[in-house]
């Protein structure tokens, strides 16, 4: 992934941290990566913020 479509994933993310299925199938398609490495982005973002915000 490169910093274009890592920016662009970021920003997307501090307006709707889940986008639904549609939603990552148009983010795929403006970044040219498959809607499976989307959706993997996202979850694995996710689990960081998580652990982030809520150390054990």
């Amino acid at each position: 992934m490169n910093d274009f479509q890592n920016s662009f994933l970021e920003d997307y993310l501090r307006r709707n941290d889940h986008p639904n299925g549609p939603q990552r199938d148009w983010i795929a398609s403006q970044l040219d990566l498959s809607t499976e490495a989307i959706h993997n982005w996202f979850r694995s973002t996710g689990k960081r913020k998580y652990k982030a915000n809520n150390p054990s």
